[in-house]
């Protein structure tokens, strides 16, 4: 759904009643007719398709919308917070033992090690904790978000009954 629109200047002044082009325009827009004028005393012919009427649905209402989104907030924040702490921990613990295991041999570095691997573990495991966690979350709650903005109102579990 565009609108293209050219326009081509001509210089009535070239002499013997001559026209010379001396510019030419092309715009490509969305939703809008344009006409490019290129000054005083210069022509300016302009084409357009014609503009489709857009197309309107009824949506929930502004009290619905706030509530699906207040929930999806909540949801979802709750959601990435327990995953990237649970993944912290679990990824601090596992990297502690891998890294305690890894330096075993030499007695005296084992508990570098052990920092080392739950400093890295923790990182990695945080990660991993809150998109295993959150990517569910989102999908769920951003799929009940988005049934409740494109439904009619008074129609979502958000309405007041």
């Amino acid at each position: 759904m565009h609108a293209v629109a050219k326009s081509v200047a001509y210089d009535n002044q070239s002499g013997a009643g001559g026209k010379r082009r001396i510019g030419r325009t092309a715009a490509a827009v969305l939703g809008l007719a344009v006409v490019t004028v290129t000054g005083a005393g210069y022509a300016a012919q302009a084409h357009a398709d014609p503009i489709p009427a857009p197309i309107v649905h009824p949506v929930a209402s502004p009290m619905e919308d706030s509530a699906a989104t207040s929930a999806f907030a909540a949801q979802f924040g709750a959601a990435t917070a327990v995953g990237g702490f649970g993944g912290t921990i679990v990824g601090a613990g596992l990297g502690c033992a891998i890294g305690g295991i890894a330096t075993a041999p030499t007695i005296v570095f084992t508990p570098a090690g052990c920092l080392a691997g739950a400093v890295t573990g923790a990182g990695i495991g945080g990660v991993v904790g809150t998109i295993v966690v959150g990517g569910p979350a989102l999908a769920l709650a951003g799929s009940d978000l988005l049934g409740t903005l494109t439904a009619a109102p008074g129609t979502t579990k958000w309405a007041q009954r």
